[in-house]
């Protein structure tokens, strides 16, 4: 995988992982905030129901007479203020069932709840029987109105009944509430992370074009050079990086104009021992010779004297030949210091010399 796949996947999880968490820690702040404010809009609500009034409902069961009327356009108009999705008052029976008093749904209403109206659901029930005088239940499905948050009160003790002024908030309502509180957070770390995404790509564009100047440098390419604009640690270097490819290249440089004037000299140096080689051969030659001569002057003695004459001649001509090329030995010795030749290497050239003097010497 590679380290540009690897940041995209790090940057989508980060996003993800942060728009989770994100939501859920404003869902639970904004979903316990909600059921607070609700719980202190009841309450405000509360005091306007006229406890008398609430008592004679409860007694009579009788939703034509002027106290249910009164209650329940009075729950309708808050309920519409507040933005409750059903605002009403009921009691829990011995059985365990919802009753429910005044709606604050208008009558003609296809939600609307009569008086009288029997409803049972037991999470909420669950929740009234361990409250004292108030409950908040989070989020739940109900079957026959759906997902929702309910808030209550209990108003008081009517006809030996406790009776309870509740809210319901729709879910998607809550949501929303937190959606829109979390859009100014979620943008930042948006924003925060598509910067750290393009930081990210920008490094790895710029290890790009290393990893291809090193790449260039290892086939033996030097003439590459790498941009030195960027960020200041990243222009750092870069800058190390050429100025070390321009070191390079100039100890290279150096290497070629020595090793070049070194060759020069070798190969001039090694024209002069060959022909230094050529000479010596021949001395030894002319050397022989006179050597020769002279065992033939000794062995002849009917030589006349024109004959003794001459090969003395040759003696002294050899023998001054033979003194010129040693007196140019130590030229070449230094020549062969110079040139950096070993002595096996010289060990070597004598020894050839006298491998062919030997087979010279069986042929004769």
């Amino acid at each position: 995988m590679s380290l540009r796949m690897l940041t995209l996947i790090i940057f989508v999880l980060s996003v993800i992982l942060g728009i989770f968490f994100t939501y859920r820690s404003n869902f639970a702040v904004m979903d316990g905030q909600i059921g607070e404010d609700a719980l202190a809009t009841l309450r405000a609500i509360s005091v306007s129901i006229d406890e008398k009034d609430m008592q004679k409902v409860v007694s009579t069961m009788d939703d034509t007479i002027p106290e249910y009327e009164k209650i329940n356009l009075y729950l309708s108009k808050v309920r519409e203020k507040y933005g409750f999705k059903y605002l009403y008052t009921f009691y829990v029976s011995t059985n365990g069932k919802i009753v429910y008093l005044v709606d604050g749904m208008p009558k003609n209403s296809e939600e609307f709840s009569a008086l009288g109206d029997t409803e049972e659901d037991s999470f909420v029930i669950s929740y009234i029987s361990k409250a004292d005088d108030f409950y908040i239940t989070p989020i739940y499905e109900s079957e026959e109105w759906g997902e929702l948050k309910i808030v209550g009160i209990k108003l008081g003790t009517f006809s030996g009944k406790d009776v309870w002024l509740s809210c319901d908030f729709d879910a998607n309502f809550v949501r929303g509430k937190v959606i829109r509180a979390s859009l100014p957070s979620l943008s930042v770390l948006l924003v925060v992370n598509i910067a750290y995404l393009l930081l990210g790509f920008y490094i790895l564009s710029k290890l790009k074009n290393v990893s291809n100047v090193m790449h260039s440098f290892a086939e033996g390419n030097l003439s590459v050079s790498i941009s030195r604009k960027g960020m200041k640690e990243i222009s750092r270097i870069f800058k190390d990086i050429d100025t070390a490819r321009s070191a390079l290249i100039d100890i290279i440089e150096r290497i070629k104009i020595g090793m070049g004037g070194t060759i020069k000299e070798f190969e001039g140096n090694i024209s002069l021992v060959k022909d230094f080689e050529r000479e010596f051969e021949k001395s030894i030659d002319d050397f022989e010779n006179v050597f020769k001569d002279i065992l033939k002057a000794i062995n002849d003695v009917t030589a006349t004297t024109e004959e003794v004459n001459a090969a003395s001649e040759s003696i002294n001509s050899s023998l001054e030949m033979f003194v010129q090329n040693l007196d140019k030995a130590p030229n070449i010795w230094e020549v062969l210091q110079r040139a950096v030749l070993s002595q096996e290497q010289l060990w070597r050239i004598l020894r050839i010399h006298l491998r062919k003097r030997k087979i010279e010497a069986r042929n004769c």
